[in-house]
């Protein structure tokens, strides 16, 4: 099965109503419960700024953010990740750490940075078609993790100037699951194409075992019959200094998540990742109770295309 289209939303009516009509799909029990199942899917998203749902149902930006900044971080820490997602709390190994956590694997997988070896690589040879990322390894079959990597692997090929993404699953959750990849992913795209100098290709995302759990499924009718917002992509990403801005974004992370008393009026910083701090903070602002202070931050951003996300939050 292949699915085309502009947007996360379409994409994800696409395929759930492939779901809900399907006389072929077939129903698998595991560890998480029952579901649905569609075999050997992908999934093509031609314009990845537009990864954002603008839907009641999955308008999951702040979680979404918050992994995404998980991933580049680097650590397998559940502290924070928990912060966003409780439920990795259910993913918390002895050792205090969550095994199946992308950052470890992407920047230091047997002291390997598999991150900026790709970058280098594509530098060097743009035509390469061994730009690829490792996530699932020999190791996560021989351990009873309580969780492994649902993607096997990420590769990026550079093609009429353009850096096209691929991803591939082994299993994918098409509710929960997939709009956090897909954002999440997409953005890693974006920062690949800011360091490359290449402009922003199509992700395509393949998916072995691509399922509906049973419990979600009335949530997926409601998700169809609800309709759409205003299809507005988020801004591009700037050019210069992706590497200090990441950085900036993961520090401030940490400061926010520790404390709700930062005070971001004067700094100053490019106003895309700026107001992506800010929306770290109104999280925060939320969280503790302190609604007057979310409205001061919001009307200081830039941006206007993430209050449907604040006010979901809010209300």
């Amino acid at each position: 099965m292949h699915i085309s289209e502009d947007t996360l939303d379409d994409l994800m009516h696409g395929i759930l109503s492939c779901f809900l009509a399907s006389t072929t799909k077939q129903k698998v029990s595991s560890s998480r419960g029952n579901s649905w199942e569609i075999d050997g899917v992908l999934l093509e998203l031609t314009n990845p700024l537009y990864r954002l749902s603008r839907t009641d149902r999955k308008s999951v930006f702040f979680s979404c953010l918050g992994e995404l900044i998980w991933y580049l971080s680097g650590n397998n820490a559940p502290e924070q990740i928990t912060y966003y997602i409780p439920k990795y709390k259910n993913e918390i190994e002895e050792d205090g750490t969550i095994n199946g956590a992308y950052g470890p694997r992407i920047y230091n997988l047997r002291g390997i940075n598999q991150f900026d070896n790709v970058i280098e690589l594509l530098k060097r040879k743009p035509q390469s078609r061994r730009a690829v990322i490792q996530l699932f390894l020999a190791e996560d079959l021989i351990t009873d993790y309580k969780d492994i990597p649902c993607t096997c692997n990420i590769q990026f090929l550079i093609r009429e100037e353009k850096l096209n993404m691929y991803v591939q699953m082994r299993s994918n959750d098409v509710f929960v699951g997939l709009p956090h990849d897909v954002f999440a992913f997409t953005m890693i795209q974006e920062i690949f194409a800011k360091k490359l100098g290449k402009k922003l290709g199509v992700y395509k995302h393949y998916t072995t075992s691509l399922h509906l759990y049973e419990t979600d499924e009335d949530k997926a009718k409601q998700f169809l019959d609800e309709g759409f917002q205003d299809k507005i992509a988020m801004p591009e990403m700037p050019i210069k200094n992706i590497d200090s801005s990441i950085k900036f974004l993961i520090d401030y992370e940490g400061k926010i998540r520790e404390n709700d008393d930062i005070n971001l009026d004067n700094l100053e910083y490019d106003s895309y990742w700026l107001d992506l701090v800010k929306l770290l903070l109104i999280l925060k602002k939320i969280k503790v109770n302190k609604l007057r202070d979310v409205v001061t931050i919001k009307n200081s951003m830039r941006y206007d295309i993430y209050e449907t996300y604040i006010r979901k939050r809010t209300t």
